[in-house]
């Protein structure tokens, strides 16, 4: 068996994420999710998942929203809480055989998904860093001979990685309402898409940090995730067959306007200095 993971960025809307991971461990043990791609806040979701270590994601958003009653995105990067908890996180041994996690190098015109997996702790932790660097709240972060920023910037929904996996399936969570089709019918039908659609409050839900949001967020998540699950894994997580059949019906039944994500569509997503120049490089 080998399942993908998926973790889109969405700055404070991650807090979703935290719950959908809760449900993700009720119907999966660890060892079941073999590889993962996450961008942005969601490469910290996935860092703390692949080690087991979901309580402690959770941890960090809960201390987070309570430092102050509310807290915007400018004091949440510079906050020593989470610069305290990137540390701790990139101690924890990954699980899972990759994680990747896309940053952008803003000089080279370059997009690269660093394996997790694969690093020590003291390049995780400069990698997760990276990852949530966003120009210009952020400088970037130098790792080795080149300096990498959020790589969401340029791909937000990163899939492309898993492409060459050979997946039996995957879960995928983003935060629009696109019915996106991830680079080819043969691998969208292996996905499981959980999404959240924007709405009216968008702005706030992405950008500012307080309890009471993370709380509803985060248990909308959950629930939102149980949901799909039961209906997608009825004939039980290890048949894929079945899995991909439930995949196929559901998303028949949820069906809206398609959005064709490549990697020629990513490139037309990015910073304006960039992105007619990306490559990408799977390190």
């Amino acid at each position: 068996m080998k399942i993908g993971l998926i973790l889109s960025g969405g700055i404070a809307k991650g807090a979703y994420q935290v719950g959908v991971l809760r449900a993700v461990e009720e119907f999966f043990s660890l060892d079941e999710i073999s590889y993962i791609s996450a961008a942005s806040v969601g490469a910290l979701n996935a860092a703390a998942y692949a080690a087991g270590e979901t309580k402690t994601a959770d941890r960090v958003w809960s201390e987070i929203c309570s430092e102050r009653k509310r807290l915007f995105l400018p004091s949440v990067l510079k906050s020593d809480i989470l610069q305290k908890r990137l540390f701790e996180l990139s101690d924890y041994k990954t699980g899972c055989e990759k994680l990747y996690v896309p940053l952008l190098d803003l000089r080279k015109r370059t997009v690269v998904y660093k394996d997790l997996a694969s690093e020590n702790a003291a390049v995780r932790y400069l990698c997760l860093k990276a990852a949530i660097s966003i120009p210009p709240l952020c400088k970037t972060v130098k790792i080795g001979t080149n300096s990498y920023c959020d790589g969401a910037l340029a791909d937000n929904i990163p899939f492309f990685p898993l492409l060459g996996c050979d997946v039996d399936y995957a879960i995928c969570v983003y935060f629009d309402d696109n019915d996106y089709i991830f680079g080819s019918d043969c691998f969208t039908r292996r996905v499981i898409k959980i999404s959240f659609p924007e709405d009216n409050r968008f702005l706030y839900s992405s950008f500012c940090f307080d309890e009471k949001s993370y709380s509803e967020m985060r248990e909308q998540g959950y629930r939102k995730a149980k949901a799909v699950f039961d209906i997608v894994l009825s004939g039980g997580v290890k048949d894929p067959e079945s899995v991909r059949r439930n995949i196929l019906n559901f998303n028949r039944v949820n069906e809206k306007k398609k959005v064709f994500l490549t990697t020629d569509k990513v490139l037309n997503n990015a910073n304006m200095m960039v992105r007619h120049f990306l490559k990408r490089n799977i390190l």
